[in-house]
Formats: structure tokens, C-alpha cells, sequence
């Protein structure tokens, strides 16, 4: 694991504000992934199957509409992402 040094005056202060933002990092990725998951489940609903399998399922789609599917499904890949890597920071002081 990379290690990150940082030059603080006051380290009890930058340890609580670094943990405070971590925190609040996580809590808006998982509310992003959230947010995202329904509106893939809005989408599923709709076409009635998962984007991997839409060109085997439906005629047509939209194809403005197939790009904010996509662009979601995207969306959620890197919001797991974000969110996983938020989880693995340790702040050691």
C-alpha cells in the first residue's frame, strides 16, 4: 500500500478534518450509488432486462437513452470505486 506524508502544524486538528472529509466522502459516494442504482432499476423496469443483455432483447431503444443507461452503469462503476478506495485509506498519526 502507497504512503502519503503530509506536513501539518496542528496534527490533532488535520487528523480530525481529514477523517471528518473522509467520512463525508463515503456518505456522498454512497449516496451517488444509491441514486444510481435506482434510476439502472428505472431503466431495467422499462426495457425489461439488464443493459448487458439489451441488444439481445429489445427491437429499439432510444438511442439518447441508451447513452444515459450506459453513462449510469458507468456512473456506478466508478461511485464502487471511489467508495472502495475510501475504505482502504488509514490515516496513521
Amino acid at each position: 500500500m502507497a504512503t502519503i506524508i503530509l506536513e501539518v502544524r496542528d496534527r490533532d486538528r488535520a487528523i480530525a478534518l481529514l477523517e471528518a472529509a473522509l467520512q463525508k466522502e463515503a456518505a456522498h459516494a454512497e449516496m451517488g450509488i444509491v441514486k444510481t442504482r435506482r434510476r439502472l432499476r428505472e431503466f431495467e423496469q422499462k426495457y425489461g432486462c439488464k443493459l448487458e443483455e439489451l441488444d439481445n432483447q429489445v427491437a429499439s431503444i432510444d438511442p439518447l437513452e441508451r447513452v444515459e443507461w450506459e453513462g449510469e452503469s458507468e456512473m456506478l462503476r466508478r461511485l464502487e470505486g471511489e467508495k472502495e478506495l475510501l475504505r482502504t485509506i488509514r490515516i496513521c498519526g
